[in-house]
């Protein structure tokens, strides 16, 4: 990729699909606004460039769509910008790029400013999966794996991934498959549950994940029983 300070008339915010909507009431917008009203802008946004097909879709003709820096990109446009500082992700294959590749991208990016739960993970992992299957011939394209999936969007581990995905399944009641375990217990499982429990102060305060967060303590329950099974036969 390549930094290049790129006009903003010549940058698509729709066209390509956000991960995210922008919400200027957000205490995030507010926060980060300030912070580039004070500090200027740090991080540039990415961007690629578009397909002839997908500059149609776009009022003025756009050449390039945001892949990440949707906030930034309307935070410019509020202080009434001419220039962005951009990261111009290069593709040869420009007839061929698929939504799979700016989605996960830009989940990538936005790991570590969105807060995820393993049923979130597991909803990305099942909608990329069916963009997967849907891109699934052509020259470029290739089906996905789940396990695939979830180590390049999250660095997940592939039983991770699975649990994930079963556990976004279950809650939309659909039918999961149950893989066959080694052992009743499983670390990866354990970790990824142990990941759901309150980390801060502001997570334990947080009343709308408090379903959530019981669910984990019991998850962790029965599975520290099946640790301690797991010990004693050892």
């Amino acid at each position: 990729m390549s930094v290049q300070n790129l006009k903003l008339s010549d940058i698509d915010s729709t066209v390509i699909a956000p991960i995210r909507a922008v919400d200027t009431d957000s205490t995030g917008y507010k926060k980060l606004k300030s912070a580039i009203a004070k500090d200027g802008q740090l991080h540039p946004i990415t961007v690629r460039r578009l397909t002839e097909d997908e500059k149609q879709q776009t009022d003025n003709n756009a050449e390039y769509g945001i892949i990440d820096g949707q906030h930034r990109f309307q935070i410019a446009q509020s202080n009434g910008q001419d220039t962005i500082s951009a990261e111009v992700y290069e593709c040869e294959d420009y007839d061929q790029t698929s939504a799979y590749r700016d989605i996960a991208m830009a989940y990538r990016l936005n790991e570590a400013t969105i807060k995820m739960s393993s049923l979130d993970k597991g909803k990305v992992i099942y909608d990329l999966l069916e963009q997967s299957k849907g891109e699934g011939s052509g020259k470029t394209a290739s089906r996905k794996e789940v396990s695939e999936i979830g180590e390049e969007v999250f660095g997940l581990k592939k039983s991770m991934s699975y649990a994930a995905l079963r556990k976004y399944k279950e809650a939309q009641g659909m039918e999961t498959i149950e893989k066959p375990r080694d052992s009743a217990f499983a670390i990866e499982k354990f970790q990824e549950t142990l990941s759901e429990l309150p980390q801060t102060q502001e997570d334990l305060d947080d009343s709308q994940k408090r379903t959530q967060q019981l669910k984990a303590v019991k998850d962790a329950q029965k599975q520290l029983k099946q640790l301690k099974k797991f010990l004693s036969a050892t």
